[in-house]
């Protein structure tokens, strides 16, 4: 995923709550680049 990582820093909160936060981004915006969604009017 290409995160760093500090294992000595591992399972505080802060850290785990950021990391969790950079890897989900990662994650959309990987998924918005391959095509993303489909917008849906109400």
């Amino acid at each position: 995923a290409g995160i760093d990582f500090d294992g000595r820093e591992a399972h505080s909160a802060r850290y785990d709550t950021e990391k969790t936060a950079e890897l989900f981004c990662g994650i959309v915006n990987r998924w918005k680049e391959m095509g993303g969604w489909e917008d849906f009017d109400d």
